[in-house]
Formats: C-alpha cells, sequence, structure tokens
C-alpha cells in the first residue's frame, strides 16, 4: 500500500472533508425528521385523533405499518449520515491512477490494526 503513495501515480479524484462530513451531519438530521414523522404517524393514530369515524377509512392497523416503516427507513438514513460522516474524517484515503494500475485505500471499518 505505501507503494502507491510513493510511485508516480496521479490523484484521480479528491474531496473536501469538511463538506463530506457536513452532507452526512445533514443527511443525519433528515433521516431524524423521518424518523419523528414516523414515530408522530403512530402517535397520532394512538392518541385518538385519527382514529377512523367513517366505513371508507384507512384502517387503523395501517397507519401503525406505515409509522414502523418510516421509522425504519429514517434510521437507515440516519445511519448511512453518521457514517459517511466519520468516513470523511478518516485520513489516508486516496484514488490513484497510473501506468501501474489503480490504487484505492478506503477508510477502515472496526478500529485500527496498530499500523501506521
Amino acid at each position: 500500500m505505501l507503494g502507491a503513495r510513493r510511485s508516480n501515480m496521479q490523484d484521480v479524484t479528491s474531496y473536501a472533508p469538511g463538506g463530506v462530513a457536513l452532507l452526512g451531519a445533514v443527511t443525519a438530521v433528515f433521516g431524524l425528521l423521518v424518523i419523528g414523522m414516523g414515530a408522530l404517524a403512530i402517535w397520532a393514530r394512538a392518541g385518538g385523533e385519527m382514529k377512523p369515524t367513517q366505513p371508507g377509512d384507512m384502517p387503523q392497523w395501517w397507519m401503525y405499518v406505515v409509522g414502523a416503516g418510516l421509522v425504519f427507513f429514517g434510521f437507515t438514513i440516519a445511519d448511512g449520515g453518521v457514517g459517511l460522516s466519520l468516513s470523511a474524517l478518516a485520513g489516508g484515503c486516496y484514488f490513484k491512477a497510473g501506468p501501474e494500475g489503480i490504487a484505492i485505500r478506503m477508510p477502515k471499518q472496526g478500529g485500527s490494526d496498530g499500523s501506521s
């Protein structure tokens, strides 16, 4: 891996870690908003605000399904945003290309292995 850093390979792309971290934070906040919408849908149905009164109204259990789906979907969005922010702050990542080929170094998950 150190060979790719010391060779004559050129950077194919670069990124601004601050911008990527900010995008991850915005994505996480959006995910939290979706979680809030799902929780609000469940709460409104359970609290009696949206109880079905007419024969053609949506069944009561359906809003629980929709709310649970929104909470799950919001959690995946928020989790991805947090992961994006953490990946942006990882150091030593690159995407280089040259006559020798292509070299990619991605952020490592799960902590350090002791090498630097």
